[in-house]
């Protein structure tokens, strides 16, 4: 099944009615569900950016961080490699696969190649969801037109590697299964132009954790502890997560004192 966003159009269906739960979904249906892996790797193909290729990798990285700071969510993002893959024109024959890693692909011929005005939009995303309603594929389409507006060039040129990761973590949120907020703060609101700044909304947040919901009791480590992601990176053991986890037992170690002083 072929669910399809576009950068400038809300779409998706309200998940709830208070503001905590603003996000929406992608696809409109409410079975869609996310990847069903834990870790989600991204190709990328950068060279009709406009913009050096280095350049573009640094952003990838600093939207993947971002993401990866959740410590609510159990999924992890990665850069991948470099890829060849290119946006068919037409959007009958968008793309010919429907499984595998999701894949960020810069345009310069962006506008004709999905018939989107190039001065207003800045990326559009497409994904691909399997019998499971899980999604099997995703490609991130960046607007590589030279002059245009939109730009990756033009956004570089005016507000610099801060308003490319946010166009990029914009539209990777929808390749994750997120729609549209109506939150003006939220990363994944529709206009994200104003955006100078790299960072997550609890909406954003709530989003995420909806879809990728950290196991509290289960796999993801003791109470969640054990894999609190300081640092934007993953995994127990490391100095974050054993800080987490010594602050856990401090912790109840103080409340037992209290309690055994209450009942003495």
């Amino acid at each position: 099944m072929r669910e399809w966003i576009c950068g400038g159009i809300l779409v998706g269906s309200l998940v709830g009615a208070s503001p905590a739960m603003a996000f929406t979904l992608g696809a409109a249906n409410s079975s869609q569900l996310g990847w069903s892996t834990r870790t989600v790797t991204f190709n990328y193909n950068f060279t009709d950016c406009g913009v050096d290729v280095s350049r573009m990798k640094t952003a990838l990285s600093m939207a993947i961080k971002l993401y990866n700071s959740v410590p609510t969510s159990f999924v992890t993002l990665k850069m991948g490699a470099a890829v060849t893959t290119t946006i068919p024109q037409g959007d009958s024959k968008i793309i010919a696969k429907t499984a595998g890693s999701p894949e960020i692909i810069c345009s310069n011929t962006f506008g004709a190649d999905l018939g989107l005005d190039d001065n207003v939009v800045a990326g559009s995303t497409s994904f691909f969801t399997n019998s499971t309603s899980h999604i099997a594929y995703a490609y991130v389409g960046l607007n590589g037109d030279s002059g245009a507006h939109a730009s990756m060039q033009n956004i570089d040129t005016e507000v610099g590697i801060q308003g490319i990761a946010v166009a990029m973590a914009h539209e990777m949120g929808h390749s994750l299964g997120l729609g549209h907020s109506p939150d003006p703060q939220a990363l994944m609101y529709f206009d994200t132009s104003a955006k100078t700044e790299l960072r997550l909304s609890q909406d954003d947040i709530d989003g995420i954790t909806y879809l990728y919901p950290r196991d509290e009791f289960g796999g993801s480590g003791v109470f969640g502890c054990g894999t609190i992601r300081l640092d934007g990176g993953g995994g127990s053991g490391g100095p974050g997560g054993f800080a987490a986890w010594w602050t856990m037992m401090i912790l109840a170690w103080g409340l037992t004192r209290i309690r055994a002083r209450r009942m003495a």
